[in-house]
């Protein structure tokens, strides 16, 4: 039987990060703190990490094109920008769940 997401955080957890998933838990919540001092429209791109729920590859690359028009219409500090990759490399990892990965996301796992 398929996990359904929303009703126990715990079981949510360990369907989406698997047996270390407190620690990867804790790295998604380390992640998501980078991004909170800076302006609005990079903090709002912790969006996709905010929740510990499956995305789909639509919705992944809905979040790229807004990184990628929030990135260049604003002045994005290394910081910013170093944490955006590995926000992204970690979604493609753990949240990005689809058997059809595009070359791009091989790219980004450096396969």
């Amino acid at each position: 039987m398929e996990h359904i997401y929303g009703i126990d955080q715990n079981e949510d957890l360990k369907a989406l990060y698997g047996e270390d998933y407190e620690e990867c838990n804790l790295f998604r919540k380390i992640l998501w703190g980078f991004l909170m001092d800076f302006d609005i429209d990079i903090r709002r791109l912790n969006y996709i990490i905010q929740n510990p729920i499956p995305i789909t590859i639509n919705e992944y690359e809905e979040w790229g094109l807004f990184k990628n028009k929030v990135c260049e219409s604003s002045c994005t500090h290394t910081c910013a920008s170093n944490a955006l990759i590995e926000i992204d490399r970690f979604v493609v990892k753990y949240h990005l769940k689809s058997n059809i990965l595009s070359n791009k996301m091989d790219i980004l796992l450096d396969k």
